[in-house]
């Protein structure tokens, strides 16, 4: 994974990441490197729901 840690940690309070558990575009051991990289931020998420890759554009409720 390309990252520029430096850049993420300085913009991290602002940041959310949710990653999907079936989403093949991101695979889930994205998920597990950033929790690995930033073990205290508590806004990187690994959905449980089964939502679609594509709940940007239905517009789920779930994600509001």
């Amino acid at each position: 994974m390309d990252l520029r840690k430096d850049l993420v940690e300085q913009h991290l309070p602002k940041l959310r990441f949710y990653y999907g558990a079936t989403d093949h575009w991101c695979p889930k051991h994205h998920y597990y490197n950033m929790k690995e990289m930033f073990p205290d931020h508590d806004k990187i998420h690994l959905c449980t729901d089964n939502l679609r890759h594509a709940f940007i554009i239905d517009g789920n409720e779930v994600m509001s």
